[in-house]
């Protein structure tokens, strides 16, 4: 018996998944390690510099976890479909990761520039899942379930 396409995008969303999970873990490791002395010239300046790239990486892993997780319950049943093309069920934050790319005013700590481009990398993965499925509704066609997850 095939398991046709759905595999492949099912074990590609499940590793997505642990994906996401393991960087939210890294993430509360860096908050729970790092030293709250600024190393930047300007103080105040370096702790908004974090501040932003720590909001941004956590709204980033939102948007992905719930996109991921969306699909999972519509492969467990818990979602049709039609109900997950919805647009609240749609991957969020394009306007942040976009204000994302810019250049920070102030250089960030080489731990937490290594965490942000691990998030931008995960949600270019999921936004381009996301818009494979845009584009199956856009037509109307579904080619396979892997297009419409």
């Amino acid at each position: 018996m095939s398991a046709g396409p759905v595999a492949p995008n099912l074990l590609r969303i499940s590793s997505l998944l642990d994906e996401s999970i393991a960087l939210a873990l890294d993430l509360r490791a860096y908050l729970e390690l790092r030293s709250d002395r600024p190393i930047a010239a300007s103080p105040e300046l370096a702790v908004l510099t974090e501040a932003r790239e720590l909001a941004q990486l956590s709204a980033c892993l939102g948007y992905c976890l719930a996109w991921l997780i969306a699909r999972e319950a519509v492969h467990a049943g818990e979602l049709s479909r039609h109900e997950a093309h919805a647009p609240g069920y749609r991957l969020g934050g394009a306007e942040l990761h976009q204000e994302g790319s810019a250049r920070a005013p102030v250089p960030v700590s080489a731990p937490l520039a290594a965490l942000a481009t691990r998030g931008r990398r995960l949600y270019e993965r999921v936004a381009r899942l996301d818009g494979q499925a845009r584009a199956a509704d856009r037509s109307r066609c579904v080619v396979s379930t892997a297009a419409s997850l």
